[in-house]
This record gives structure tokens, sequence and C-alpha cells, in this order.
């Protein structure tokens, strides 16, 4: 039903917006997406570059590193993806496209970490 909703906003915002202001989308959130375009972009190989902390983060188990170390850097590792995210989306005062690019990549990152070493734990 919410997607429904989503669906019907998106077809029927713009039109709203043509009859009563003469433009179908806000000038805002155009000027918005061009300025931040190549840096909301970045973020893709940055957070891949990052999820590579779980390999580390394996390593160190194999090395036999304290427990209570390793839980630690595992936790702030992948809640860095989430606080780096929301750190850019309120500074740079992204709209809602970016915002949710962002927040969607570090969720998809998080996942790949977290499964890794739920895995790799499971395995050993």
């Amino acid at each position: 039903m919410a997607s429904i909703f989503c669906i019907a906003f998106l077809f029927t915002k713009p039109i709203v917006n043509w009859f009563e202001r003469g433009y179908f989308l806000e000038p805002y959130l155009y000027e918005t997406f061009k300025n931040d375009y190549v840096l909301c972009l970045l973020v893709w190989p940055l957070f891949f570059t990052w999820s590579f902390t779980s390999y580390i983060l394996q390593k160190m188990v194999l090395l036999g590193v304290n427990p209570f170390i390793i839980t630690i850097f595992q936790h702030l590792t992948q809640a860095g993806l989430f606080i780096f995210s929301s750190y850019l989306i309120l500074t740079r005062n992204w709209c809602s496209t970016h915002a949710a690019f962002v927040i969607m990549q570090a969720c998809v990152h998080f996942m790949k970490m977290h499964s890794y070493t739920t895995v790799n734990r499971d395995y050993r």
C-alpha cells in the first residue's frame, strides 16, 4: 500500500506543481542535485573500500587479538558507515534523493560487512 501511495505521489506531485507554479520539480532540487552529484557518486567507492575493514577484522581474529577489542573494532567500523552518511547528509543539506542513495549504500555495505563477519565466525 505504501508503494502505491509513493508511486501516485511521484506522478501527481509534478503535475500539480505544473498547474500551480509552472514547473514540474522544485528548482532547489535541481540545484542540489547538480552541485553534489559527483560527491554523492564517490560515496559508493568509498563505502566499497571501507567494507574491506571486515577482512582486517578476520585477520585480527586469526592472529588471536583480544575478543573485546575485535568486538569494539567491528562495531566501530560498521557504525562508521552510518555516522559518516549522516554527517554528509546533514552538513551538505542534501535533498531526499541524495540522502536515500547514501543511506541505501550504507545499509548495503553494512549488510555485506556483517554477513562476511558472521559467516566467517560460523565456519571457523
